[in-house]
């Protein structure tokens, strides 16, 4: 029995280069995506332990910084090129 075809993105790029079954990859994927999250939230607690919860909470919000910076910027650059291309 030959194997399914690969998934293709709706650019039409195949997701693999083999002939895996589709079910399979997205199994391995899907479980493999979640586990850097997962190690992280199990130390975080001992992270907590060690420097408190004031300082934890502070040290998250501050890793949110960069997004933040980075969607300001986008929106005062996206309006101004929408203008231009209106002329």
């Amino acid at each position: 029995m030959k194997s399914p075809a690969p998934f293709r993105t709706p650019s039409g790029a195949s997701w693999t280069s083999n002939n895996v079954p589709t079910a399979t990859q997205y199994a391995l994927f899907s479980s493999l995506y979640a586990l850097p999250g997962k190690l992280l939230m199990g130390a975080s607690g001992f992270v907590v332990d060690a420097i408190g919860y004031p300082r934890f909470f502070i040290y998250t919000a501050s890793l949110s910084l960069p997004g933040l910076i980075l969607l300001y910027w986008l929106v005062k650059r996206v309006p101004a090129a929408e203008a231009g291309a209106e002329k």
